[in-house]
């Protein structure tokens, strides 16, 4: 593993959830250009939009995600529409 690469899964979530996942984003993106650490993003998704795309909040296509990355921004999720 390149210890100056640091992979992230990015989870959206419901409601506001994107628009905090993408301020976070556009905040750690800005820090890694001035330290020179280099960030590798990966999206996965939970909540409803899971839930009616694989009928599971937390799918395993996104579980497989998870794994592969060593930590997870991850925005709020609600409990219906």
């Amino acid at each position: 593993m390149n210890t100056n690469e640091l992979k992230l899964a990015v989870l959206a979530g419901d409601g506001i959830g994107p628009e905090i996942t993408a301020a976070t984003v556009r905040i750690l993106k800005a820090a890694a250009t001035r330290t020179g650490l280099r960030v590798s993003l990966k999206p996965g998704v939970i909540g409803w939009e899971a839930y009616h795309k694989y009928g599971s909040t937390l799918p395993e296509a996104t579980l497989k995600v998870l794994r592969q990355y060593q930590g997870w921004i991850v925005g709020p999720t609600f409990a219906g529409e």
